[in-house]
């Protein structure tokens, strides 16, 4: 859904049972924190800086496993096979234990090869001379001095294999929404989308609005 509460997209993935597996990978995959998503949005403001959004398509089936591994057949699906039939993942899967490590490191590689660096306070924030990006599992916020070098930019990802589509400004991100005010110099996040969902799940809706410090 928008920041506003309205359907964006509909989706149907299968996902494994990655409660079930038995290994000891490491699993652990970093996100963007929201103190570089603050200031992701400030230094583009000061600056003056085009951005856009990314969302890479079905992520985790984009990256290689280093091993293979066997799953049920979803329910509902039958083989024609004698005998029990299993399937061999090709690639990552939504549920798998290790799926947001092995994306993380798939775009991090290859971000790195395209010349950007990661910060040191925060891996998820990357960076060259003329391009700032920040990125939290699928999603990624792009910041260049010209439109023309964003459309470089997923131009070589797209050259890399990578399936995503090129959205609109930084104006979303994470279910909040930035409105900024440019002549005040302030940028307002909102999530109204996410209070109606709250108010009506607590039976709120005739209640009076009343505003708190909080």
């Amino acid at each position: 859904r928008t920041p506003d509460g309205d359907i964006k997209k509909r989706k149907a993935r299968f996902c494994c049972r990655g409660d079930m597996q038995e290994d000891d990978f490491e699993t652990f995959a970093p996100v963007v924190s929201w103190t570089s998503v603050w200031f992701f949005l400030v230094l583009n403001m000061v600056i003056g800086w085009t951005t856009c959004s990314i969302d890479f398509s079905s992520a985790f089936l984009q990256a290689d496993l280093p091993s293979p591994i066997w799953v049920h057949l979803p329910q509902g699906f039958t083989s024609n096979k004698h005998g029990k039939t299993c399937l061999c993942l090709k690639k990552s899967q939504y549920g798998l234990t290790v799926a947001p490590r092995l994306w993380y490191q798939h775009l991090i590689t290859a971000l790195k090869d395209m010349g950007l660096q990661q910060s040191t306070q925060d891996p998820c924030l990357l960076y060259k001379k003329d391009l700032l990006i920040i990125v939290y599992v699928d999603d990624v916020g792009v910041a260049a001095p010209s439109s023309a070098l964003i459309d470089k930019f997923v131009t070589d990802l797209r050259n890399r294999g990578f399936e995503l589509t090129r959205e609109g400004s930084f104006s979303e991100f994470l279910g909040i929404k930035f409105e900024e005010d440019k002549e005040a110099g302030t940028v307002t996040l909102t999530q109204k989308g996410l209070i109606k969902k709250v108010i009506l799940a607590a039976g709120l809706e005739q209640c009076n609005p009343n505003r708190t410090p909080a």
